[in-house]
């Protein structure tokens, strides 16, 4: 490894030599690849570092665990592995039986929070999302599986125009040359791409992340509301949007029709409610800053009707 000094150098050149090694990959073009050199890396950013990753599973004990794949949303991709891998403590639940687990990539530079949440649901549900779902819509099912699968995806997401503002400042770091196999998937896209390990994302380069990932944070409530920031404890009926963030019902009976405050989605009461269906795990942890008040009879019907992702109970 050489000595952090010359870290931006080594980046630089991995991408050069994967350009013109690699003509069929065209990404963008070996001037868009190479463009990530040290000074251009290591300047200061602004805002703070959002990613979105790709992990693939690395387990040996089942035929189902082995080249499974997992999407996630992070603001510190090393911390984020070790959760994963249990060993950090929450980490996502749906990855735990999977272990081992390898980060593959990370696309990062995003804007906003809500605008890396909105991605990772996208990426996660491209048959669902607005944004690509006409064109994977023509695309068989099992083509969109496995690691490859995951990455084609993401090149339409990058292509597309619903991430269009977003995607002069996205960089996507692919971790391990070993991985070089899925770059001929992202030859339409014009963001950088670069091979380089963990160590060197350019998170110091960012202010630090104060929103964490799901599940990052001693699980004292079960979230905060986006809308009031009040606490998400059992006995309150929640919501929640496309990119996960969740709402208490009068909240956002309150805010509709206006767009989710998060990631701009034109949310609705109806789809909040199917959207809320699933598990805990699901929901984006927060920090807990107020007491959540009795449901509400509109909450009640809800509990009686509907698997609310919190499980209701009665006042």
């Amino acid at each position: 490894m050489e000595a952090s000094g010359s870290r931006g150098k080594g980046r630089e050149e991995t991408s050069c030599s994967l350009a013109s090694s690699s003509p069929s990959c065209c990404l963008a073009s070996s001037s868009a690849s190479c463009s990530l050199t040290s000074s251009s890396v290591r300047r200061k950013r602004k805002g703070k570092f959002y990613a979105s990753y790709l992990l693939v599973s690395l387990s040996e004990r089942s035929s189902r665990g082995k080249g499974r794949t997992y999407i996630g949303f992070t603001v510190n991709p090393s911390r984020r592995i070790r959760q994963h891998n249990g060993k950090l403590a929450m980490g996502a639940c749906s990855t735990r039986a999977f272990r081992p687990w390898e980060m593959v990539l990370v696309v990062y530079g995003f804007s906003s929070k809500g605008k890396a949440l909105a991605f990772e649901w996208a990426w996660q549900h491209p048959r669902r999302s607005k944004a690509i779902k006409e064109k994977v819509g023509k695309i068989k099912r099992t083509a969109l599986t496995g690691m490859k699968g995951k990455v084609r995806i993401l090149n339409e997401l990058l292509c597309s125009e619903a991430f269009a503002s977003e995607a002069p400042n996205l960089r996507v770091q692919v971790l391990d040359s070993k991985h070089s196999d899925v770059l001929p998937c992202l030859s339409q896209t014009r963001v950088p791409v670069s091979i380089a390990p963990m160590q060197e994302l350019p998170t110091e380069d960012y202010g630090q992340g104060e929103e964490e990932e799901e599940g990052a944070l001693p699980a004292g409530g079960l979230g905060k509301c986006m809308l009031c920031f009040g606490e998400l404890i059992e006995g309150c009926a929640v919501l929640a949007c496309r990119c996960r963030s969740a709402f208490h019902v009068n909240c956002l009976e309150k805010h509709l029709p206006n767009p989710c405050p998060m990631c701009q989605y034109p949310l609705t009461m109806d789809e909040a409610l199917d959207l809320g269906r699933g598990t805990a795990d699901e929901i984006e942890i927060g920090i807990p800053t107020a007491q959540c008040g009795t449901p509400t009879a509109k909450e009640r019907i809800i509990e009686k009707s509907s698997p609310i992702v919190i499980s209701l109970l009665s006042p």
